[in-house]
C-alpha cells in the first residue's frame, strides 16, 4: 500500500524542483507556502498548516492572515503574524512576513492545527481597527467572519478602546459591512 502525503507538503519533504513538477502535473495545488495533493480540501487546517511552515512556533497568525486562514479572504501577499511582547522570538526578515509584538491575552488565541490564530472575534476587531489595510478588503473580510461567526457589530464594538480614531475607523467599517454584521 502507497503511505499517505502529508496534507501540506514543503521543501523539507520533498526538493521544489518535484514539489512544482507535481504542480504542473495536476497532484499538487499551492496553498500559502506549500503545496498540498489534490484531494486535501482546501481549509482551514491545510492553510493552518501552510501558515506554520513560515513562523516559529511562538508566532500568532493574525489579521488578514488568521482571516484567510478562517476562509474569509484570499491570501494576503503579506503574512502578518503577532508575538507576545514578553517571549523572545528570533525574527524572521521577510518580505512575505510581518511581525509585531503585542500583548495578546490568552482568551484571545485558539491553537489550530500546525499554528496559533487570533480568535475570530479578536480577528475582526483587529481587522475593523487597523487603518493601513486596505479598506475593501477588510470589509469584505469582516462581512465574510461575520457570516461564518454570527457576530453582531455590538459585540465586535465591545472589543474595541473606548474611544480614539480606532474606533471611528472600525465603527465607519462595521457600517460598511451593513447586513453582514448584525
Amino acid at each position: 500500500m502507497t503511505p499517505r502525503l502529508a496534507p501540506v507538503l514543503s521543501p523539507a519533504d520533498l526538493p521544489v524542483a518535484e514539489l512544482c513538477s507535481a504542480r504542473l502535473d495536476g497532484e499538487l495545488y499551492a496553498n500559502g507556502d506549500g503545496w498540498c495533493p489534490v484531494d486535501e480540501i482546501d481549509d482551514a487546517t491545510t492553510r493552518s498548516l501552510a501558515a506554520a511552515l513560515l513562523v516559529p512556533p511562538r508566532a500568532v497568525a493574525e489579521r488578514m492572515t488568521a482571516a484567510w486562514i478562517y476562509g474569509a479572504c484570499p491570501e494576503p501577499a503579506r503574512q502578518q503574524y503577532c508575538v507576545d511582547a514578553r517571549c523572545r522570538v528570533k525574527m524572521i526578515l521577510s518580505p512575505r512576513i510581518q511581525l509585531r509584538e503585542v500583548t495578546l491575552p490568552p482568551a484571545d488565541v485558539v491553537t489550530l492545527v500546525g499554528i496559533r490564530a487570533t480568535t475570530p472575534l479578536r480577528t475582526m476587531a483587529d481587522l475593523a481597527r487597523d487603518a493601513t489595510l486596505a479598506e475593501d478588503a477588510v470589509v469584505a473580510a469582516l462581512g465574510a467572519l461575520a457570516d461564518r461567526f454570527g457576530f453582531t457589530a455590538t459585540v465586535v464594538l465591545g472589543e474595541l478602546p473606548r474611544s480614539g480614531r480606532q474606533l471611528t475607523c472600525a465603527a465607519a467599517r462595521l457600517r460598511a459591512v451593513g447586513d453582514g454584521v448584525r
